[in-house]
């Protein structure tokens, strides 16, 4: 049989790692997040005696409502006595070492990532440098291992993005006509609540006293809650801040001639793909003293992290002006698509082919 990986959730990750899967002479593919589609595929293993070699949890995220949160556990225990009937080899890729970003029911949501855990032959975090925070959590050594991600595909540029550009030149252009020069950064990013760059973006802009003026186009969704409502209030009055409070694709490499710097800021021990995306346009990530992301960012010297007892806008420009990009080429050569498909056959198959 051929070896086939059946990866839980649909997104540019599984099709990134299933494209090279496919030069190793293995067979990727997503399920979705969907009920139905699951039991379509697992089900038939019962008579069939294997729908596939591997199967691949990924996101454990639950939802507000407690039910369809009870009926997401129910689900994964089935998935897993299926893969036990049948024989197909389970794997934990950990994108979250911590706590799921989306964790409504902490209880329930445990229960999910302990289960998991113990059934997969591997759990794989989304770097080396998140291992010692899962061994830290109880995932045995001789389980554990990384996996990552690769480089960045851009679509096309589409109108939404041309709009976008034109929006940038503006800021920038009503900036400069009052300022000596204006370093400008970009946030993309969706609503979730571990985004504390949603919070303290009004904190990171601001001018200088020699004329420069720091500012950021905020993109994406404010968090549900009354902290980020109150962000959100003060970054649309503070005029450094350019804010888009929706959700859009954008083509960051279009984009990135206007724009100096990334700025992301995360509670939790997880690697936004923002550190691919910057590092492959070679700009300067910045970020916070907080989570993993920040551990990241310095020893892979991706940027910089901010010191909370300094002024923030003085760190930025320093940052800017003193970086170099020979962190972000050491950062990729490291990590890639096909090393990460190479990842999962080999935890996988580490003993052998099935019988």
């Amino acid at each position: 049989m051929a070896r086939r990986f059946l990866f839980a959730h649909e997104d540019f990750k599984s099709a990134g790692w299933s494209d090279e899967l496919r030069q190793l002479g293995a067979e990727g593919m997503a399920l979705g997040d969907g009920y139905g589609r699951r039991l379509r595929c697992l089900l038939p293993g019962f008579w069939r005696r294997r729908c596939a070699d591997v199967y691949v949890f990924r996101y454990l995220n639950d939802w507000p409502s407690l039910p369809r949160s009870i009926a997401l556990l129910g689900r994964d225990a089935f998935t897993l006595f299926v893969c036990w009937v049948t024989g197909v080899r389970v794997l934990w890729i950990m994108h979250n070492v911590d706590r799921e970003t989306r964790a409504w029911h902490p209880g329930i949501s445990r229960l999910r990532r302990a289960m998991v855990a113990r059934f997969a032959r591997r759990v794989l975090v989304a770097d080396p440098w998140l291992q010692e925070a899962a061994l830290a959590r109880g995932i045995p050594r001789e389980r554990l291992g990384w996996i990552c991600f690769g480089a960045p595909q851009w679509p096309g540029v589409d109108a939404r993005n041309e709009a976008l550009a034109r929006q940038i030149r503006d800021f920038r252009t009503r900036l400069t006509q009052r300022a000596r020069r204006v370093v400008l950064g970009l946030a993309v990013s969706d609503d979730a609540r571990k985004k504390t760059h949603y919070l303290n973006a009004p904190d990171t802009v601001g001018a200088l006293e020699d004329g420069t003026v720091v500012a950021m186009l905020l993109i994406g969704r404010y968090p549900q809650g009354e902290e980020f409502e109150r962000a959100r209030t003060r970054a649309h009055e503070n005029e450094y801040l350019q804010v888009l409070d929706e959700t859009i694709a954008v083509n960051e490499r279009f984009l990135a001639p206007l724009f100096d710097f990334f700025y992301r800021s995360m509670n939790d021990l997880s690697v936004p793909f923002t550190a691919y995306v910057a590092s492959s346009l070679e700009k300067p990530l910045i970020t916070r003293a907080q989570g993993a992301l920040g551990r990241i960012v310095e020893r892979e010297q991706l940027g910089g992290v901010l010191r909370e007892q300094d002024p923030v806008p003085p760190q930025i420009v320093a940052i800017v002006d003193q970086f170099r990009a020979d962190g972000c080429q050491r950062f990729l050569d490291r990590r890639s698509w096909k090393r990460g498909a190479q990842v999962l056959v080999d935890a996988a198959y580490s003993d052998g082919e099935p019988e």
